[in-house]
């Protein structure tokens, strides 16, 4: 069976935008996997261009980028492994949410 690559998305950030932490040219390492990761802080009401030059809402297109690499995701798990289930997880920090991460249940 070939094996399941997840999708690559890139995302543009509008200015101003304010970063956290990002571990972008050096990657965060935790038990031996790479991670290239950065938290933007993008106040609600921000407006931004998106890919047919439409103004938009920064928030609320970032989400939806994400959001439908979720769905694509989930829809590849499913076509790649008919015979596993899967459940979605969340994780909570402060006063905002993180991104949903799926976890497969063997």
């Amino acid at each position: 069976m070939e094996e399941l690559k997840p999708e690559t998305i890139k995302i543009v950030t509008p200015n101003p935008t304010n970063f956290r932490y990002s571990y972008l040219v050096t990657p965060d390492e935790y038990k031996g996997v790479r991670k290239y990761k950065a938290e933007c802080l993008i106040r609600k009401g921000t407006m931004m261009k998106d890919e047919m030059g439409k103004e938009v809402d920064a928030v609320e297109h970032i989400f939806e980028q994400l959001e439908g690499l979720l769905e694509r995701w989930k829809a590849a798990l499913k076509e790649h492994y008919p015979d596993r289930k899967f459940s979605l997880t969340k994780t909570n920090m402060a006063n905002h949410h993180c991104l949903t991460f799926l976890k497969m249940i063997t």
